[in-house]
């Protein structure tokens, strides 16, 4: 299979949440064929459509240079996810780790278990403001990320606060 760029955005809001997110990085990194490319800082935002008393996520994105084809990394996001402890028996709660799969290159794609282009992810502060540190000119739906956070309506722009670098997970375990 040809090598593809892909970028996955990466969330937590439980327990040391830098480390969860270096964790993740670490983890998607020395899985077989997949490569980071690049790493955004993690910047903190307020819970979305979460439970009251939620606390603030970290998220990041990562750009990756994979052969794995995008049904089997999302099967290996979901497997970091498990590993880190994440239980998604519920759609809304917090969590260790959320892994999403925000892009594919040349993927368009729509199955029960996956979308391509992320179907959310040019509506979420979240994941623009990161995405744009390491790819702002990437095509999303028509226009640039760039463009998708200038055209965002003010009732969909969540604060979303550059937090600092994510450390080697070696450095940290």
């Amino acid at each position: 299979m040809d090598t593809a760029s892909a970028f996955i955005g990466l969330g937590s809001n439980q327990g040391d949440r830098l480390a969860k997110l270096s964790e993740a990085v670490y983890l998607l990194g020395t899985t077989p064929g997949i490569g980071i490319l690049s790493l955004s800082s993690a910047y903190e935002s307020a819970p979305q459509k979460m439970p009251h008393g939620s606390r603030d996520f970290l998220n990041a994105v990562a750009k990756i240079e994979t052969v794995i084809s995008p049904a089997d990394l999302l099967a290996t996001c979901l497997g970091i996810e498990r590993i880190m402890g994440r239980d998604r028996s519920w759609v809304v709660q917090d969590r260790p780790i959320d892994l999403d799969l925000l892009y594919y290159e040349g993927a368009a794609m729509r199955t029960p278990e996956l979308v391509l282009p992320h179907p959310r992810a040019h509506t979420r502060t979240f994941v623009l403001i990161p995405w744009i540190e390491i790819a702002p000119h990437v095509s999303l739906y028509g226009a640039t990320i760039a463009d998708w956070l200038k055209m965002l309506p003010p009732e969909e722009y969540v604060r979303c606060e550059l937090s600092g670098k994510i450390p080697d997970y070696d450095s940290i375990a």
